[in-house]
Parts: C-alpha cells; structure tokens; sequence
C-alpha cells in the first residue's frame, strides 16, 4: 500500500531537495522499519514497520538508478546493470541467511536484526561514498543538473 506511490514521492523530493540527500534519508527511515518490529513486538509494530518499509525500498531503487544514470552518463547501462545484478544477489541470499538464523534460533528476531545490521552498513557506505562523490565533484554535477 505505502509502496504504490512512493516512487514518485521520492523523486518529487529528490528534485526538490536533492537525490542524495532523499536517498539517505529514505535508508534511515527504511532502517527504523525494518527495526520496528524489534522496538515494538506486536501487530501494530509490524504493520508500522511494513508501512515504512513499503514507502521506501521503490524510492531506494529509483533514486539510486537516478544519481547512477546522473554520475556516469556514458556508462549508465553498464552500471544499473552491475547494481541490478548486486540487488538480486541479495535478493537471493538474504532469505537464504534469515532462513538459517531463523531455525537456528527459533525466532525471528536474528533475522531482523540482521537486515537491520546490513541497512546500516550500506547507509554507512552511502555516506562515505558520497562525501568522496562531494571532492570528485558528482553532487555539484546532479545538483546543477535538478535545476
């Protein structure tokens, strides 16, 4: 339900705010959803975190296909393709690994945290990458390129 419109509401605020700048922002909220369910153990925790995670894995996505098709022009196939494959990866291997924590520990909660612990590492990527993509000069290119 949240997910429907979400893409577009990310791009509105990508272009208003700026991409990188909303896709950080997306991750940190994505974060607490995905975590909810640990804070708060009950249907509504679930159906809070799913309505946060909902609203931001289609903005991820497309603010992250974006800012790649902005940084390398030339080579934006290449790219969203390497991203594409890296995203189905962990679509592949993620459930694999939360299987195992989840039968190994009888609970769910290993696996949510566990996805937790992977946000916050590509968060923390993110941000270093974009404060180096800040001294090569890729954010005052998209920037310009918004206005």
């Amino acid at each position: 339900l949240a997910a429907a419109p979400s893409a577009i509401i990310w791009v509105k605020l990508g272009q208003k705010s700026g991409k990188i700048n909303m896709l950080i922002l997306a991750f940190m909220i994505q974060i607490i959803g995905v975590s909810f369910p640990l804070i708060s153990p009950n249907i509504f925790g679930g159906l809070i975190g799913a309505f946060l995670f909902g609203g931001t894995f289609m903005g991820i996505t497309t603010l992250t296909m974006q800012i790649a098709r902005e940084m390398y022009p030339q080579q934006s196939s290449k790219i969203i393709g390497y991203l594409t494959f890296a995203y189905g990866v962990g679509q592949i291997i993620s459930p694999l690994i939360a299987g195992i924590l989840t039968k190994d520990t009888g609970q769910y909660e290993a696996a949510i945290f566990f996805a937790s612990v992977v946000l916050v590492i590509g968060i923390m990527a993110l941000f270093i990458g974009s404060r180096k993509n800040v001294l090569l000069g890729f954010e005052n290119k998209i920037r310009e390129e918004e206005i």
